[in-house]
């Protein structure tokens, strides 16, 4: 999964760069992520349970993501993040059992092709609690977080397999999350810092407001780490690089359909900004 977003240099550097030019209020930015990747799906239909597949048994065992952000200065305290960002986990593997995903049975020693079609938005609001060090700052995160996942299954079907659908829409009873977390940003120089931020939330049996068989109710835990270095090598451009971690643990569940899924990436990230 994996896997990656993007927290980079954000647009509150000190005001004054050391060659005197002034700093610019807002910066977009692109990220490109690697992460190693582990975790499981399951998918049920009525009373087919599904096999419970490890990720790395799918071949799933990594991820690149990439992400488009957007940040802006509100205030000398305060500020909006966007982030847009897209994952690519995709892997191959066979079994000497039989397997069954979403009522589809796949034969024994097929090649399974299976893809994590997986995306996020997230939007937040900063707000300082803390200024430190001179430029320092502790602030608090407070926003909201929308997941989209499609999980796709391809191989040979068994001939006494109940079903033909070869995904799962988990994105179709996904909802809006909020979210809440902290950044602290740690100068180093005029024009390097070290920062540290981590989001996330936990929904438990919310209605989705939609029905399969029944209502449906989810249950999710989405949370993200990242921890960098930026360097503001020239007025207008910033170069990041860290570590980010994701957890995201989905359960779905009605009388019809039982749709669960534990994504866990962790790995190194760069990022360029332009601040304008």
């Amino acid at each position: 999964m994996v896997a990656a977003l993007a927290s980079v240099a954000r647009a509150d550097d000190p005001p004054l760069l050391a060659n005197g030019d002034e700093a610019l209020a807002h910066a977009f930015s692109l990220d490109l992520q690697y992460a190693r990747v582990n975790g499981f799906v399951q998918v049920r239909e009525t009373t087919r349970e599904g096999t419970r597949l490890p990720l790395q048994d799918l071949g799933l065992d990594s991820a690149e993501a990439f992400a488009l952000l957007l940040d802006q200065q509100l205030t000398e305290d305060s500020r909006l993040s966007w982030r847009a960002r897209w994952f690519y986990a995709a892997g191959r593997a066979s079994f000497d059992h039989e397997v069954e995903f979403n009522a589809v049975s796949y034969e024994a020693g097929t090649t399974i092709r299976s893809q994590a079609q997986l995306g996020d938005l997230t939007f937040h609001y900063e707000y300082d609690l803390l200024h430190f060090a001179g430029s320092g700052r502790l602030a608090l995160l407070a926003g909201c977080k929308f997941t989209y996942l499609n999980f796709v299954m391809r191989g040979t079907e068994a001939a006494d397999t109940s079903g033909h659908d070869q995904k799962e829409d988990f994105w179709k009873q996904s909802l809006p999350l909020p979210s809440l977390g902290l950044r602290v940003d740690w100068p180093l120089t005029p024009v390097q810092r070290l920062y540290a931020e981590g989001f996330a939330w936990r929904a438990i049996r919310w209605n989705t407001l939609r029905s399969e068989g029944g209502t449906i109710w989810l249950t999710q835990d989405d949370l993200e780490a990242t921890a960098g270095w930026s360097w503001r090598f020239q007025p207008k451009w910033e170069l990041a690089a860290g570590v980010r971690f994701d957890y995201l643990a989905i359960d779905e569940q009605s009388h019809e359909d039982g749709n669960v899924i534990l994504m866990r990436s962790l790995g190194p990230f760069v990022a360029i900004s332009l601040r304008f």
